[in-house]
């Protein structure tokens, strides 16, 4: 049942403390503004109501203050606290809160409690922020706060800014308040969900108010949601005001809602549930209330745990007897559906800085205070001292139960080979009872089952059926259950595998001819190979004996599909590991599945150091018959002798090939003039040259680069220059050459008479980028500047020349 939606207004309120701290000066004065202008209003601080309420901000002792009246220019019911302060969530800053309708008659002071925001950047709560959770006041205009910061610490108490936030969830503001958000809602009554269910023998799950019920508006929520498996609890309470009626209830909850959404930046309320003092049980973040949705609610330890929020403030008063509850109804059912043992612990890793460092291991009862994972009094003493009867009761409830229920692998290959034939499963019983284990299979036959009684689960399946013949290959369910006196266990189950088919290793080998010599050149080979299966696989490299002279990659856990591994081309020897002499290698692949079974296959690896250490001298070269650089000796060093071809080549294809024929061991060459096979001119470009050698160990390649460039360099310089005698001249320049990386740039300054007074050498300068140069003339007059720039295949730009006159 839904009701027609309703409005809610949400004002921020900024009210800026000049540094309120130890010996800090009071708060600059806020002017008042109109609550009716179009945007968000500003506070009107009005003047003080009580006389409790403190003076300005006072640096007597050793306590700073600051306390004032906020008109928030509406009705509202909800108010959350940000502060701005100098050590996020600092505990010797303190703030107190009433409220007031009319701005005579106040509530009692209600302390606030501060959590350090997760809003995401831009948000009103962002990261930097340390945020309150929403008040609930019923019906208010006005708040009265006071802030006290003590002093003591490292760094200084100081709190730079006090924002407020009011929330109308309600819709009923009076129309002549200004109204800058809207909030839909549904549910605005609750009927018979406090109603005391029957007694069931198994944890049931109790009537939950579902976010459609409560008014949840689905645009506020961003992102989707995320899953982990529910280990642990953390109890909260929201810290609001305890006079909400039953009626007032899900507008409390939309109102956590939009807090937590629009002003704390998150994508999500916060509590995976929220109980009221009435008993309700409502859903909280989105996801599904029986799945392990994380959620916002404890910094550092979301993952793998619930929050459950008491709606209300519990430091004192306790939480009533029908919130209680129905609490234990909720953690009785929610821990049953993971099978946790109430009265356990649970070891979680931190994932965020706050009172625990990121990635400590803690250790937190399962169900806990948030107290105890955080710098926050939630869920109140009052709240936190029934913690233990609440684990009491959850225990007691719906007993008995399958604590922790386990097996010993996931899937097993019951092939009779000694290596995981069998398969070993467990669980706790909360109290005696008779148990089984049933073994279904896909089409949900039982092919298996063990009995016994106690409180220990034990068994252990062998792959067979009741007449001892092995099961097939396929996927298994194991169902455990117990039953006592009081009643039928909720059943646990475990999916194993039942795997005797070893997987399949295909098209092992290197990719290349290994050649470690240090040339950095195929100094090592890329193993590949393709498996059928996920697994874990190793790598091992054996020489022509069959020895094994390098494991090149241990068990390793590898996807189904096409891999690849590197080797270093190293062996291991009595010295350690040395590069692998010539021969042809074995590279044998083991891939293990989940089961146990092992696939092997292998391949060769072929190890040639006949060749290296390729390189072109002069590597950029110019063959315009001018006799300088005119070919480039394309250089290699062979080991032992071989017939050897040299051929050059550019991403088109293969444009000269030099066979140079059976070739002595030692450093040799080929030479290239820049002609094709044709005879003809090779336009300039960059080039590849691939020596290929030939011998009874085989043929092995080995590549490097060439650079035929007959682009002259084109320089460009100001034609003119006038300066100040006394001054520098500038002379900003450009040399463009798309076959050189740099450019040799040389300056010549002489004298009107033709006299060489000086030599500037800019040296290798990056080609195509702008660069300066400066000379200080020596006297009044005229001068010539000259800049002749050559590329790295020795071909000369045409002078530029730059006439300077100083003045």
């Amino acid at each position: 049942m839904t009701t027609p939606p309703t409005k809610a207004k949400l004002v921020t309120v900024a009210c800026t403390l000049r540094a309120v701290g130890s010996g800090a000066a009071a708060p600059e004065p806020i002017p008042a503004a109109s609550p009716r202008s179009a945007g968000p209003p500003s506070a009107a601080v009005v003047g003080q109501r009580a006389a409790d309420a403190g003076g300005p901000v006072s640096a007597a002792g050793d306590t700073a203050r600051a306390s004032g009246v906020v008109d928030a220019g509406f009705r509202f019911n909800m108010v959350a606290v940000l502060l701005d302060s100098a050590v996020p969530y600092d505990r010797r800053v303190t703030v107190r809160l009433r409220w007031s309708l009319d701005g005579s008659t106040w509530s009692a002071w209600q302390p606030v409690g501060f959590v350090r925001s997760e809003g995401r950047p831009g948000s009103v709560g962002d990261a930097a922020s340390t945020c309150s959770e929403p008040l609930w006041v019923g019906d208010a205009r006005f708040v009265q706060y006071t802030v006290a910061v003590a002093t003591g610490g490292d760094r200084p108490a100081q709190v730079s800014r006090v924002r407020f936030s009011f929330i109308n969830t309600k819709g009923d503001a009076d129309t002549a308040d200004s109204v800058v958000g809207a909030l839909k809602s549904g549910l605005a009554t609750i009927a018979g969900v406090c109603a005391t269910p029957a007694a069931y023998s198994l944890a049931q799950r109790p009537p939950i108010v579902m976010r459609s019920q409560w008014g949840a508006d689905e645009s506020l929520r961003s992102g989707s949601p995320s899953y982990a498996t529910v280990r642990m609890v953390f109890v909260h309470h929201t810290a609001g005001g305890n006079s909400y009626t039953q009626a007032e209830s899900p507008a409390i909850v939309r109102g956590i809602y939009y807090y937590h959404t629009r002003i704390r930046g998150w994508s999500d309320i916060g509590y995976n549930f929220l109980v009221d003092k009435y008993g309700t049980i409502y859903e909280g973040r989105y996801g599904g209330v029986t799945k392990g949705v994380i959620g916002a609610q404890v910094l550092g330890f979301n993952t793998h745990s619930c929050g459950v929020s008491i709606m209300g403030t519990y430091d004192a008063v306790r939480p009533s007897g029908a919130a209680v509850y129905s609490l234990e109804k909720l953690l009785a059912w929610k821990l049953d559906l993971n099978h946790v043992d109430p009265l356990g612990t649970a070891t979680m890793i931190c994932g965020t800085t706050e009172r625990f460092r990121a990635g400590q291991t803690v250790t937190f009862p399962v169900i806990a205070g948030h107290r105890q994972a955080g710098y926050t009094s939630c869920p109140g003493n009052a709240a936190y001292g029934l913690l233990p009867e609440i684990r009491a009761a959850v225990a007691q409830r719906g007993e008995p139960k399958i604590y922790a229920p386990w097996t010993s692998l996931m899937a097993f290959s019951p092939d009779g080979d000694s290596s995981r034939d069998s398969v070993e499963m467990g669980g706790t019983l909360s109290e005696r009872a008779a148990w089984t284990v049933r073994i279904k299979d896909a089409q949900g036959a039982v092919v298996r089952s063990f009995a016994g009684e106690g409180t220990t689960i034990a068994a252990t399946w062998d792959g067979r059926d009741e007449t001892g013949r092995r099961v097939p290959d396929g996927a298994y369910t194991l169902v455990m259950s117990g039953s006592n006196d009081h009643g039928v266990t909720r059943a646990a189950t475990i999916g194993v595998t039942v795997d005797t088919v070893d997987p399949v290793v295909s098209g092992v080998g290197a990719t290349a001819v290994a050649s470690p010599n240090g040339d950095g050149i195929d100094d090592g080979a890329t193993i590949a190979y393709t498996t059928s299966e996920a697994g874990s696989a190793r790598v091992r490299l054996y020489d022509s004996a069959g020895r094994l002279v390098r494991t090149v990659e241990g068990w390793t856990a590898v996807p189904a599909g096409s891999r690849t591994v590197v080797w270093d081309g190293r062996v291991t020897s009595s010295t350690g590991l040395v590069p692998a002499p010539n021969g042809t290698y074995a590279a044998k692949v083991a891939l293990k599945d989940a089961a146990g079974n092992v696939g092997n296959a292998s391949g060769t690896v072929i190890v040639n150091l006949t060749l290296g250490f390729p390189k072109a001298k002069p590597l950029y070269f110019s063959p315009n018959a001018d006799g300088t650089r005119d070919t480039s000796d394309l250089t290699f060093a062979l080991t032992r002798s071989a017939t050897v071809t040299v051929t050059v080549s550019r991403p088109t294809g293969v444009v000269r090939t030099i066979a140079l024929g059976p070739v002595a061991a030692g450093r040799e060459k080929a030479v290239w003039d820049g002609l094709n096979d044709a005879g003809l001119r090779v336009g300039s470009g960059r080039f590849t040259f691939t020596v290929t050698a030939a011998n009874a160990l085989g043929k092995v390649s080995a590549s490097a680069k060439v650079t035929l460039d007959r682009y002259v360099p084109v320089a460009s310089v100001p034609a003119t220059r006038t300066v100040r005698y006394g001054s520098r001249v500038k002379i900003r320049y450009t040399v463009k050459d798309p076959y050189s990386r740099d450019t040799r740039d040389r300056f010549f300054v002489k004298n009107k008479a033709g006299d060489l007074l000086k030599t500037i050498d800019a040296g290798w300068e990056t080609a195509g980028v702008a660069h300066t140069v400066s000379y200080k003339p020596p006297r009044r007059g005229t001068f010539t500047i000259t800049l002749i720039a050559a590329d790295r295949a020795g071909n000369v730009a045409p002078p530029c020349r730059t006439t300077v006159t100083v003045t």
